[in-house]
Order: C-alpha cells, then sequence, then structure tokens
C-alpha cells in the first residue's frame, strides 16, 4: 500500500442549505456544511445572525429552536443538527423586561421579537384581550408600522415573559425561597 499499510480517514462534508424561519413568513437561507458529527448548531447559528447583522451584544438573547409537531427544543452551541425536522427559528432567549427594552434598541433584535411576537399570538401562546387586540393590529399595520410599541404592548399579556414546557417530568421536588 502506498500509504505505509495505514488506512487513510475520509471526513466526507456535504454542503447544505437550511431554512430558518424567522417569524411569520420569513425565511433566511443559511449555507453550512456537514461534517461526520453532523450539522453543527453554532455555525448555522452564527452564519444567520451575521447575515441578520444581529448587533454582536444581542446575539447572546438569542437562540435557535427546533420545531415539530410535538418538539419545541432549544438547540445548544454544541448540539448537531437532524437531517430531517420540521422547522428551525431563531428565537429570543431574554425573560426580563429591562433587558428586552434594551433589545429593541437594536433594529434587527427589535424585528426579530416583533416577528415571534405575532407569530406566539397567532398561534395561541399569547392571548391578549379584545382591547390589546385592537392596539396590536393598529401597531402593526404595515403603512406605518410600531414594531417598538406593539414589543412593549405584548408585554403587559400575561405570560409574556414566561417558557411553556411540554411532557415536563419533576424529579424531585425541592422547596424554593424567594
Amino acid at each position: 500500500m502506498a500509504n505505509g499499510g495505514k488506512h487513510q480517514h475520509v471526513h466526507v462534508i456535504w454542503k447544505i442549505l437550511r431554512d430558518i424561519t424567522i417569524g411569520k413568513h420569513q425565511h433566511l437561507r443559511v449555507r453550512v456544511y456537514r461534517n461526520q458529527d453532523g450539522i453543527s448548531t453554532n455555525e448555522v447559528f452564527e452564519k444567520a445572525t451575521f447575515m441578520l447583522n444581529l448587533k454582536q451584544a444581542s446575539v447572546e438573547h438569542f437562540s435557535l429552536f427546533l420545531f415539530g409537531k410535538k418538539l419545541n427544543k432549544r438547540l445548544r452551541n454544541c448540539d448537531y443538527l437532524p437531517l430531517t425536522h420540521d422547522g428551525l427559528f431563531i428565537r429570543k432567549w431574554c425573560f426580563d423586561a429591562r433587558t428586552e427594552k434594551k433589545l429593541l434598541k437594536d433594529k434587527v433584535a427589535c424585528h426579530l421579537i416583533f416577528r415571534e411576537a405575532e407569530w406566539n399570538i397567532e398561534n395561541g401562546f399569547l392571548k391578549p384581550s379584545t382591547d390589546q387586540i385592537d392596539l396590536l393590529e393598529e401597531y402593526s399595520d404595515e403603512r406605518f408600522r410600531c414594531e417598538e410599541k406593539y414589543i412593549l404592548l405584548c408585554h403587559s399579556i400575561p405570560d409574556y415573559f414566561d417558557v411553556h414546557l411540554e411532557d415536563c417530568v419533576v424529579l424531585k421536588n425541592e422547596v424554593i425561597q424567594s
């Protein structure tokens, strides 16, 4: 054997396009490479936030999420994407009104949060009152959209800063004192 009898390891890399949903009907197409481990979540996230022009200070308050019929999973940077899935989303990962208000100064972050809030309302995760719905429709009118006001109004909707966990199992009961 020409290589001294040693086996050569060949790392196959495939170029793959991934669509990432950015809220209601908007998609971003990211070109990434798949190696023997799969598709790096970190690579997808970094390329997507770069392509969106999300300010570096805002990036830490967003994550990639995998959505499916029964799956809603936040992906870590060390994860690898499955080859098949129903949806890949960029969503905020911020649960504090003060921090989110700072994010609204970044136009891209504000737009992402706005699209997510719209999606959450349309899909029944947030349930605004009738009065709130009227104002939200006014703020989201494409002729004079006011995304920041829309988001700030969403802050007053019950459960806005909550995370919904499905099929959660408590392994140990502990009393949390505040």
